[in-house]
């Protein structure tokens, strides 16, 4: 049975004001409640998506309710970056090669209650991804 939840979402790229809230369905975590507890102790989500001369840098941070939250959430993380690892070869090129890169530099760090997740891609592997659209 879905259940209902509050997200934000991007209906176009520029100011902050784009960023709306809207309600969403989403899959009741059945068989899912090591994640879905996880996720639960999260209490505010951030982040960056910028451009250095070379690369595409990507932050993303979620404040949880307290240290021990963060780092089983960092935990499960790691997890999914392995698995993720598993899948990427199955992409057909350039996504798998901006996939490979994305997930080889992806590092998840803890700081206090604080889950990090930091990754980056050469912009040179983004043009053949961008021109295939």
């Amino acid at each position: 049975m879905p259940i209902q939840a509050t997200a934000a979402r991007i209906h176009q790229y520029g100011a902050p004001e784009v960023l709306q809230f809207e309600d969403i369905s989403v899959a009741d975590p059945v068989g899912n409640e090591a994640i879905a507890k996880d996720v639960s102790t999260i209490r505010q989500v951030y982040g960056t998506v910028g451009l250095s001369e070379k690369d595409l840098q990507m932050f993303l941070a979620a404040r949880t309710t307290n240290v021990e939250s963060a780092k089983t959430l960092s935990d499960t993380i790691e997890g999914l970056k392995q698995l993720g690892a598993i899948f990427v070869g199955r992409l057909p090129a350039p996504k798998e090669t901006v996939a490979r890169t994305a997930l080889d530099n992806l590092k998840i760090t803890t700081q206090g209650n604080e889950l990090q997740i930091r990754t980056a891609v050469a912009q040179a592997q983004l043009g053949p991804l961008v021109r295939g659209l």
